[in-house]
């Protein structure tokens, strides 16, 4: 048994069906498991993926506690159009429907509300609490910064930090990279 199962960038089906197996047999009443369902960014899939991906990805989110995707993989996940322009409303209402794939916790990377600022939105779908957390937006694009994050995430909450605290730290520690 393992206290944290966490997984990122998956390339086909047949991974993903490993990886649920993988988590039936080896989670434990206490595990976390921890999906980052790495798989789009800036409104398109990345290269390789077929318009199916997303339902695939869908059923691992499915086993999750916690699900990390950005707002582009919470569109394909969701059938719904890519948007830029969202308010908080809408990012509530994404979380709630991302919840029924049946993860409790979900964390919405890259996250802004229209201003200079960007981070991480949480969503707990058995309490509904929220938290946002962000820091000045940076004007560039960098590779792998979603995976800097939610492994720092993951990491915090491994070792029983609090989701805020988490979050925090891996948005500051992202920024800093």
């Amino acid at each position: 048994k393992f206290d944290s199962i966490y997984t990122g960038y998956l390339g086909n089906e047949k991974q993903i069906n490993y990886v649920i197996d993988f988590i039936s047999k080896f989670r434990g009443e206490n595990t976390l498991v921890f999906v980052d369902p790495a798989m789009a960014d800036k409104g398109k899939m990345y290269a390789g993926f077929d318009e199916k991906f997303p339902s695939h990805m869908a059923r691992l989110c499915g086993v999750a506690d916690i699900i990390v995707p950005n707002i582009t993989e919470a569109s394909f996940l969701l059938g719904i159009p890519y948007t830029e322009e969202y308010d908080e409303a809408y990012i509530i209402d994404v979380c709630k429907k991302l919840a029924n794939f049946g993860a409790k916790k979900i964390i919405l990377t890259g996250i802004h509300f229209g201003n200079t600022t960007q981070g991480a939105y949480f969503y707990d779908s058995e309490t509904e609490k929220t938290y946002y957390y962000c820091r000045d937006t940076i004007d560039a694009s960098f590779h792998g910064t979603g995976d800097t994050f939610s492994s720092v995430l993951c990491a915090g909450l491994t070792k029983g930090y609090s989701i805020e605290k988490a979050i925090k730290i891996a948005v500051d520690f992202t920024v800093l990279c």
